[in-house]
Parts: structure tokens; C-alpha cells; sequence
């Protein structure tokens, strides 16, 4: 029997047994990742979150984005439950993104793209999504090991729950982090999940306090019942033990991206009423900012989008 140490679940594993995650198994002694490499590969442009994250460089240009399987956290509203939990969703992805998927280990078609531009924009930027790409400690070396080899930007999304020995060995791989919370870390929310957000916040530490760069994504809805004071809580302890210039940015809770969704005819059974879900995302943006935070932004279903604080008070932020 193994003890996998690459989440705090410390799952423990006899041989030929897959952890939580489903993607690390014990296979003769040896925790591996039996889901290297398996995943959807998916060209396109910078959108404005990263013109929020990274404003000292120009915009658009290329990226390529990462979806690789399994996640250590079950979220019942997760928006890709068929790369997070694909043992157990019957939900069909976009069928685009099925098109775009890989199921062997090889990065030979990722370094082949690694100088083409994407969308017509030059390519600069890797990301990796998820699913939770934590549990992928070996991609993310190998796909590191591409971007430094063709000078382009890794970036990668993360829920932030992991232990601290794993963290700190992607701050060394990694220049960029979406550094995800759940309803601005609201400890009902995360009993729910059977997580600790105190987990998360200690993570959140380690990346701030590496030098990468990095922002604090909150994702919110009012279907999830975070609250106002779960906000100012989220930007005091930022505040506190980050930085009043810290960017955080308010995300809504996504719609399944289905080929009904992307083609309009579940959009509002997916996501609620849209209107509700802007005023709930403009009072937590406001929460956080009045906290004494200097760059919160925001975006909506609606297609509305805003900064507080950073250039001015308030700054509407273009769409396309």
C-alpha cells in the first residue's frame, strides 16, 4: 500500500487501486499518474481577464489551452464535468472539444504546435485548465520543458487544493497562476466539497510569496449562497496577508458547455437568470474592493465587465 501525497486527501492506495482524483494509481509500489497526457488541446486568443492579468503585455495573441482529466474536488456545478469526472458523467463536451481531445500520452502534437500562431495571432501563451492539473505533476514538467524550449508563457489554472511540497515544485515550473476559489471561500461551501479552505489560503501564500505572477479568481453565484460577508472576508484576509494590490478577479458560475448551450438552447436552464447573477457578481466586486483592494474586476453572463479600482475608480473593460 502507497499513501499518494500529491493532494491533502492522502488517499491510500493498494496496488492497482486509482485515487480520488482518479488519475493517480498504485502500480507495482509507484504513485502514477495513469491519465498523463490525456486531454483536450485547444488553440485560440487572450481573452480580458488576461488583459486584466497581464496589462504590460499587448493583446490579443495566441494561446494554446490545456483540458487534462481528473480533479480532487467534486463540485456539483463544476462546467466540465466530462474532463473533471469522466468515470462518471454521461454529459456529452462541446463537440468541437471533442474533436480537439488526445488520449495518448504523447506531447509530439503540442510541441509540433508550439510555433504555429493560433486564430491567426502569435502564440505566447500555454495554459493549463482542468479538470485540476495539480494531480498532473509530470505533464505540467514535460509541458514546461516545451515552453521554455519555444519562449512562451505556462500559465495554469488551479483550484489550490494540494499540499504545500507539491505547490512549491510548480512555482518553479510555472510563471503564471489562476489561483481559484469557490464562493469567495465560504466554509459552508467548502464542508460541502470536503475540503479545507484554509488549505487553499496557505497555497494561495506560497504562490504570492514565490514571485510568480499571479491572480485570485473568485467564482460566484447566487445558486452557490455565497454572501456579502463571505466577500469582505476573502478581500480582508487578502489585504492582510497578500497584498492591497492584489487583482482579483469575480467570475460567474459557467453553463455546461454542451452543444446545446454553445448553440443558445440551455443557456438560461444552465446558468439562472443572468440579470440576478450581475447584481450578485457587481455586490461581491464591490465587497472586496471597499475592503481596501485596488484592483478587483469583474465579468458577467451579460457580456458586462468592469474594473475598481487600478486605472480609475471604476473602468469598463471593452468587450472583444
Amino acid at each position: 500500500m502507497i499513501t499518494c501525497g500529491v493532494c491533502p486527501r492522502f488517499c491510500k492506495l493498494k496496488e492497482g487501486e486509482t485515487g480520488f482524483c482518479i488519475a493517480r494509481r498504485n502500480v507495482r509500489g509507484q504513485n502514477i499518474d495513469v491519465l498523463y497526457g490525456h486531454a483536450c488541446y485547444v488553440g485560440g486568443g487572450s481573452s480580458r481577464e488576461r488583459s486584466f492579468m497581464y496589462p504590460d503585455i499587448p493583446t490579443p495573441y495566441g494561446t494554446i489551452t490545456i483540458y487534462p482529466l481528473g480533479c480532487n474536488l467534486r463540485c456539483g456545478f463544476c462546467s466540465v464535468p466530462y474532463f473533471s469526472r469522466p468515470d462518471e458523467t454521461r454529459i456529452e463536451p462541446y463537440s468541437f472539444w471533442r474533436s480537439c481531445f488526445h488520449s495518448s500520452g504523447s506531447l509530439a502534437a503540442l510541441e509540433e504546435n508550439a510555433d504555429l500562431p493560433q486564430y491567426g495571432l502569435p502564440l505566447r501563451e500555454i495554459t493549463i485548465i482542468g479538470g485540476e492539473p495539480t494531480i498532473h505533476v509530470e505533464f505540467i514538467e514535460d509541458v514546461a520543458d516545451i515552453c521554455k524550449s519555444h519562449n512562451l508563457r505556462l500559465s495554469m489554472s488551479t483550484n489550490c487544493f494540494t499540499t504545500p511540497e507539491t505547490m512549491k515544485k510548480l512555482v518553479s515550473l510555472v510563471d503564471y497562476f489562476h489561483l481559484g476559489v469557490k464562493g469567495s471561500l465560504s466554509p459552508r461551501l467548502y464542508r460541502e466539497l470536503d475540503a479545507d479552505p484554509q488549505v487553499i489560503m496557505n497555497n494561495i501564500e506560497i504562490v504570492a510569496k514565490s514571485g510568480q505572477g499571479f491572480i485570485i479568481a473568485n467564482l460566484v453565484d447566487p445558486s452557490l449562497e455565497d454572501t456579502e460577508q463571505d466577500a469582505r472576508n476573502l478581500g480582508n484576509w487578502i489585504k492582510e496577508k497578500i497584498s492591497a494590490a492584489t487583482p482579483v478577479w469575480i467570475i460567474r458560475r459557467m453553463a455546461l458547455f454542451t452543444d446545446d448551450v454553445v448553440s443558445g438552447r440551455k443557456l438560461a436552464e444552465c446558468v439562472g437568470d443572468p440579470s440576478e447573477t450581475l447584481i450578485h457578481i457587481r455586490d461581491v466586486a464591490k465587497a472586496i474592493h471597499d475592503c481596501g483592494l485596488k484592483n478587483v474586476g469583474y465579468e458577467s453572463d451579460l457580456g458586462e465587465a468592469g474594473l475598481l479600482g487600478g486605472r480609475s475608480h471604476h473602468e469598463s473593460i471593452q468587450s472583444g
